[in-house]
């Protein structure tokens, strides 16, 4: 996975970014150390552009979503779809 830019869902700690769980209820701290399955990407050559919108908590209702490209785009498809209409993450995690 050398160099493949990846996304990694706001559900999964990533060192030095905040894991709020789609939540406005969690803290805003960044994790201490990455998660096991992120730990393993770094370590196979991945790079983590960052975290991607969840469902609060895993479950509850749906996070906002937008596409930069284009803010009219709006709705509860997911990141997978404003990533592939903005050339974003290769691979995504979660």
């Amino acid at each position: 996975m050398w160099g493949v830019p990846v996304g990694v869902k706001d559900l999964i700690d990533v060192a030095g970014l905040p894991r709020r769980c789609g939540s406005s209820l969690r803290a805003e701290d960044p994790a201490d150390q990455d998660a096991d399955c992120v730990r393993l990407l770094r370590e196979a050559g991945a790079i983590i552009i960052g975290k991607t919108v969840t469902t609060e908590f895993g479950y509850f209702k749906r996070g906002p979503t937008r596409n930069p490209a284009n803010p009219a785009l709006r709705g509860w498809w997911g990141i997978e779809f404003v990533s592939l209409k903005t050339r974003g993450p290769v691979a995504l995690l979660g």
